[in-house]
């Protein structure tokens, strides 16, 4: 339950700071509309992680837990810590009927279906949130090119925004390649023709490397800070 676990974390945070948890609901509706998340994705939060980013867990774990919530009724904080206690303890489950059926053991522990609670997720990702008046936010998608550069020898990985990238925001990019892990985000410069532009030096990357591009927001919006893409293949490179 770690896309819950972390979406309870969130909820707490908010509640102990008294910020508003909509921006971490908006970030879940912009990974949703870029690229659909399927509810089977929300009971692997490492698999989570990898595609959509880190930051993508807690927010898509916290509209999950308004939607189980909205299911389940009055006192459904409360329900919810009691059936969680009731279950039988067991390890966490490797594979993904074995994740299924522990979320199966969860909901009837609550006394509520699925489709329910997945028809409310979906509802509040979809509707609720995109058409609550903060939502107005225009933010552009980001297209990927890898380009072999030869002095100094190494990837210039070059980013193109379909429209403007708004005023508090930067484009930021992570790489990984074979047997090298994801490291940090990392800024990209902003180039004359709108583009924005990283070099990496090829003693580190011998092959193209696999690029995670996303914007981060630099405004007083906590909870809104990366909008990760998913990972692309290198294109571009020779």
């Amino acid at each position: 339950f770690g896309v819950l676990a972390a979406g309870l974390r969130r909820r707490a945070a908010c509640e102990a700071s008294g910020l508003d948890p909509f921006d971490g609901r908006l970030h879940a509706a912009i990974l949703h509309s870029r690229r659909p998340v399927r509810f089977e994705d929300l009971f692997d939060a490492e698999a989570l992680a990898r595609r959509r980013g880190p930051e993508s867990v807690p927010a898509l774990g916290e509209a999950l837990l308004e939607a189980l919530e909205r299911t389940v009724g009055e006192g459904a904080r409360a329900r919810l810590f009691a059936a969680l206690a009731g279950l039988p303890r067991a390890p966490a489950p490797r594979s993904s009927s074995g994740r299924a059926r522990r979320w199966s053991e969860l909901l009837g522990a609550l006394g509520i279906e699925r489709a329910d609670l997945e028809e409310r997720f979906f509802a509040l990702i979809e509707d609720d949130v995109p058409e609550d008046p903060r939502a107005a936010l225009a933010l552009p998608r980001l297209d990927v090119l890898v380009r072999m550069q030869a002095s100094p020898a190494g990837w210039r990985v070059v980013v193109v925004p379909d429209q403007e990238v708004p005023a508090g925001w930067d484009v930021e990019c992570r790489l990984r390649g074979r047997g090298i892990p994801s490291g940090s985000a990392r800024r990209l410069g902003a180039q004359p023709d709108g583009s924005y532009a990283f070099f990496v030096l090829a003693r580190n990357f011998l092959f193209p490397p696999e690029v995670q591009v996303g914007l981060r927001c630099f405004a007083e919006r906590p909870l809104l800070q990366f909008v990760w893409e998913d990972w692309q293949a290198p294109r571009g490179a020779p």
